[in-house]
């Protein structure tokens, strides 16, 4: 993966062309905390939000890439579904293994922060 940004294209369905979002993973030397990987962006729209698309897609992006990751979102009430998301998805892809805290992170601010290795 070259060093910086890379996105990922995320299909609507199986064997379809069609686009359902995306993913934006980032690399060194745009990360927090001594991390390999971050997922920067994640989109998916709507009419296929809910169905699976964005958690597989995430695990098939997770699984091309080896290392420490680590994900940041908001954390306020607005966003209660991603917060959801990203535990539910994270907990199936580490058998639990992952760590969420709520800090500060510099250019960005306060913070739900996971992390796992994989």
């Amino acid at each position: 993966m070259p060093r910086g940004k890379s996105s990922f294209g995320i299909n609507g369905q199986h064997n379809s062309n069609l686009p359902a979002g995306f993913i934006l993973v980032t690399t060194p030397p745009y990360l927090f905390d001594n991390c390999d990987f971050m997922i920067n962006e994640i989109f998916i729209l709507r009419p296929y939000r809910g169905k699976g698309i964005g958690e597989n897609s995430v695990r098939e992006v997770f699984n091309l890439h080896r290392g420490k990751w680590m994900l940041f979102t908001t954390p306020t009430d607005k966003n209660l579904d991603t917060i959801s998301f990203w535990r539910k998805t994270l907990s199936g892809y580490t058998n639990n293994q992952f760590t969420e805290e709520d800090k500060e992170l510099n250019d960005v601010g306060f913070s739900k922060v996971f992390k796992f290795n994989n």
